[in-house]
């Protein structure tokens, strides 16, 4: 998809965002909400970003795609630890799309250890404690 080769090329965020709104007409295709979800949690919209990884999950993806797209924001994140909000993006997805319980609590605990510090994420933050209590309880 164009709007990755935009981030990959320069971390083009607008272009790239610009490019993804173009395809909000296209309400049954989960691949740009998720593109999309991932740039605004990297520009620190976690607000923005969770509304849509919500609307991406409630729509069908095949798990190679869902594999690709964590692999590819872990890359990002351990390229760019400041980045660690990207952990948030991590655990839902694990929760999510995955249901992969032991990811989920790594991922959002990283999110909690490296942002409890930071008001801009307390809404997340605490969310992300609450799918934490309930990935350990099943």
């Amino acid at each position: 998809m164009f709007s990755i080769y935009l981030f990959i090329d320069g971390r083009q965020i607008d272009n790239a965002l610009s490019v993804l709104q173009s395809c909000s007409g296209n309400s049954y295709d989960a691949t740009w909400k998720y593109n999309i979800a991932f740039l605004y949690a990297y520009i620190g919209n976690l607000t923005k970003s969770y509304s849509f990884y919500k609307k991406a999950f409630s729509l069908k993806i095949s798990q190679p795609n869902i594999l690709e797209l964590e692999e590819f924001i872990v890359n990002v994140v351990n390229q760019e630890t400041e980045k660690y909000q990207l952990y948030f993006c991590l655990g839902i997805i694990s929760y999510y799309a995955k249901q992969d319980n032991p990811s989920t609590v790594k991922y959002l605990t990283n999110f909690i250890d490296q942002g409890c510090g930071n008001l801009k994420f307390k809404k997340q933050i605490e969310l992300s404690q609450k799918i934490i209590n309930e990935a350990k309880s099943k």
